[in-house]
């Protein structure tokens, strides 16, 4: 009895040993390429380093990255974040766009008459839908600031803060991994369509488009969610910098 005592412990350290034994995870950066807008920001993470990260940038004209790892785009151009651990380097490639894009492109005021007979198509319908039952988990007056941060899925940017954050919450909601691209035409603004307003300030989605103008939901509107703001064609054709869709282009 004893000598099966003793093999069964025997056999429990073994098996403690080898346990202990199994490699970790293989540490790496969070993400290998990310773009971001002129003045945005973005933080990076190295997973399973287990010493300290040493951050720096090819190109701190193109893109700074402080010592926490959050990396802040400032002029147009391509470089890459460099993060340090012991004799190990890991690296993010980083594309900054102009805070305005299609080259300043002149703005167009969409016509009411147009907007009037507007219809929603089905994809649209089923956007709308999946971004009203949002409103349950982020209720109208629900704290919503600058340091929240989400990383979004559509490809053109890594992510953003406060209102950025809350619209491409909503957006991956309602689009899953499609890839977004950037326009400016007012005349193809559809609903789930992300609009950066008030001199690259402040992002908004579409909620619906109406002969008065567009019905928006936005984060960050004096520090809260806010639900049902329509912002006016007139007033949407003097603050519009850019327009967000995860629509695929008309052939």
């Amino acid at each position: 009895m004893r000598h099966a005592r003793r093999g069964s412990i025997l056999l429990l350290v073994m098996l403690l040993a080898a346990l202990f034994a199994l490699p970790v995870s293989a540490a790496g950066i969070s993400k290998g390429n990310i773009t971001l807008t002129v003045g945005h920001s973005t933080k990076l993470k190295v997973f399973g380093a287990g010493k300290k990260v040493k951050w720096s940038s090819s190109n701190k004209k193109i893109a700074a990255v402080n010592k926490s790892g959050t990396v802040r785009a400032v002029k147009a151009g391509s470089t890459r974040v460099l993060a340090r651990v012991g004799r190990k380097t890991y690296s993010c490639k980083v594309k900054v766009i102009p805070a305005k894009v299609a080259g300043n492109a002149k703005r167009t005021t969409a016509k009411s008459s147009g907007a009037a007979s507007y219809t929603m198509s089905a994809r649209e319908k089923k956007v709308y839908r999946i971004l009203m039952a949002a409103k349950k988990q982020y209720p109208e007056g629900k704290a919503w600031g600058n340091r929240i941060f989400y990383a979004w899925d559509g490809g053109s940017f890594a992510g953003g803060y406060g209102c950025a954050a809350f619209v491409f919450l909503l957006s991956d909601a309602a689009f899953g991994s499609a890839q977004a691209r950037i326009h400016s035409s007012m005349d193809h603004i559809m609903v789930g369509d992300i609009l950066r307003v008030d001199h690259n300030t402040h992002s908004v989605i579409v909620l619906k488009k109406t002969s008065g103008g567009v019905v928006v939901a936005e984060g960050n509107y004096s520090g809260k969610v806010h639900w049902g703001r329509t912002i006016s064609w007139k007033e949407l054709g003097k603050s519009l910098d850019y327009i967000v869709t995860r629509y695929e282009k008309a052939a």
